[in-house]
């Protein structure tokens, strides 16, 4: 865990939601959490970034995703077993 370099890069696909046929993707995005905000099994407050979203044809800029992570080491069950609690509400104020 401790070489970044390894991490996984996440691939993020925002769609909208059709009653009637398909979903059609808004956009995407890959994302590297070691660019991303982040924490190390720590379930603490996070404030997430923005990332770009990509239109899926054309790779212009479409808008962004609002998006951090945690990361928790399997091992660590006092946090896995926490996570159920993590409180983001607060969130809604500071955006």
């Amino acid at each position: 865990m401790e070489d970044k370099s390894t991490w996984p890069i996440v691939y993020a696909e925002a769609l909208d939601k059709d009653t009637i046929g398909s979903d059609d993707s808004l956009g995407y995005s890959y994302i590297w959490i070691s660019d991303a905000a982040y924490k190390v099994n720590d379930i603490s407050k996070l404030t997430p970034i923005w990332h770009q979203l990509y239109l899926p044809i054309s790779n212009r800029p479409q808008g962004q995703l609002l998006l951090s992570f945690y990361i928790i080491d399997e091992f660590n069950t006092n946090l896995i077993n926490d996570l159920q609690y993590l409180d983001i509400r607060y969130l809604l104020y500071i955006f």
